[in-house]
């Protein structure tokens, strides 16, 4: 799978694999967060498009194939010579579909059967008119799918990039989201002109089923606040103000809430979930009386917000894990979380990252720590997966963009980059001031 960007906020061009765990780095404002954004947004737009309005009117064009199906088996059509040319059932709802048959074709089909049947009552006729009309509409609407996520994608990116999606100084962008697949490519492709979508074009519909970006584990000890907040494109349909909120953030805060219905732990992370309550010496998890989220340790519970950041770092992948959110086919998106992580415990968190891709969940994490860098070095190794990550640095440029390049096998210089500030202060006697 590869995903990529041109002239999106602070990125002039990203193009990332996402083929197991991808990992972009560079320094403080170079657009790192950006890919994982807009990602996000993407999915979430397949997501709601696929479920939704998609697939409900490929119901509705099964329905009315099925009943169309029926009419036409009736015993006097049966009788016509033309009765065998008309494609029935599975048949007829991939050749619409696919548009190898047209609407107004299969009409003309029907109009030769109809005509050779003197004595058709009239309401037959008109059950069979009214089967092809409804399957015309079904046909449009499903045809409809890229304005109808032109309009999706427009509402999120005002939620995520504030309606100013496009680089400073740049009119147009473009965004691709493509899957290889044996028989071709599946992709969704949309450009965006002066931050309105204006084309999106897409094949097949085997993306990934969702995504969860996660921005910081503070956002634990504002779980009330924040499930009572609505996302920025629902203000206007509100009639009262609340807070506002992106929706990545919603989403987030959703998916932790949830996590108070799981009763059990998941098989194929049980070990996982067990190390994370080892390292942390204790659970997150929703009193039963109250519905709050609480960490309990040693007999002792602590409301979250005093709780230490680098312990609700652990607490979001255990929530995530028991809530069954993220998957083989539910990308993960994790911003810079060495945040609040000590060296060790960043190495801790790149462990479980690890055995996470070990599990065939696919995550992208943007970072700026060598320590976590070598760590993911160091245990994508140790699980036999170095083939599946892939490793991306941002380098700004003259006009103040960033370039995302790969640096795969070259990592070094990300080494050397990230570690210059501490090389420049290693030297204390040469600035120590001697009387």
């Amino acid at each position: 799978m590869r995903f990529q960007i041109e002239n999106i906020a602070k990125i002039k061009s990203a193009k990332v694999k996402l083929n197991g765990l991808t990992v972009i780095t560079g320094e403080n404002g170079s657009g790192k967060s950006t890919v994982g954004k807009m990602l996000f947004s993407v999915i979430q737009v397949l997501k709601s498009t696929q479920s939704n309005n998609v697939q409900k009117q490929h119901n509705l064009l099964q329905k009315h194939i099925a009943k169309l199906n029926t009419r036409l088996n009736s015993r006097s059509l049966r009788m016509s010579s033309h009765w065998e040319n008309i494609p029935r059932g599975y048949q007829l709802r991939s050749q619409l579909l696919e548009g190898t048959l047209s609407v107004e074709q299969l009409k003309e089909m029907i109009d030769l059967l109809l005509a050779d049947i003197p004595n058709l009552s009239p309401r037959t006729k008109a059950n069979i008119e009214t089967d092809i009309k409804n399957i015309k509409l079904c046909i449009n609407n499903s045809n409809n799918r890229a304005a109808v996520q032109a309009a999706s994608i427009q509402d999120i990116i005002e939620s995520e990039f504030m309606n100013k999606v496009c680089s400073v100084g740049q009119k147009n962008a473009e965004v691709a989201l493509e899957v290889s697949e044996d028989d071709g490519e599946v992709y969704i492709r949309f450009s965006i002109s002066d931050d309105k979508v204006r084309k999106v074009e897409t094949r097949g519909e085997e993306f990934l089923e969702d995504a969860t970006y996660v921005e910081s584990p503070l956002y634990l000890h504002m779980l009330e606040s924040l499930n009572c907040s609505i996302q920025y494109v629902e203000a206007e349909s509100r009639p009262y103000f609340r807070g506002m909120i992106p929706t990545h953030i919603k989403d987030f805060v959703e998916k932790m809430v949830f996590a108070k219905y799981s009763s059990s732990l998941f098989e194929n992370y049980s070990t996982i979930l067990e190390g994370i309550e080892k390292r942390i010496d204790g659970v997150f998890h929703f009193d039963k009386d109250t519905n709050k989220l609480y960490y309990r340790s040693k007999g002792n519970e602590y409301s979250p917000i005093n709780t230490a950041s680098g312990t609700k770092t652990f607490g979001v992948l255990q929530l995530l894990l028991q809530s069954n959110v993220i998957g083989p086919n539910r990308i993960l998106l994790w911003d810079e979380p060495e945040n609040h992580l000590h060296p060790e415990w960043q190495v801790a968190f790149a462990d479980i990252i690890l055995q996470l891709v070990e599990q065939g969940i696919p995550i992208v994490i943007s970072t700026h720590s060598p320590y976590f860098i070598q760590a993911v070095r160091y245990f994508a190794s140790k699980y036999g997966v170095e083939n599946s990550v892939d490793y991306y640095f941002t380098e700004e440029e003259e006009n103040g963009l960033s370039t995302l390049k790969e640096v795969t096998n070259d990592l070094n210089k990300v080494f050397t980059k990230l570690s210059r500030p501490l090389a420049e202060v290693m030297n204390v006697d040469k600035v120590r001031k001697h009387d």
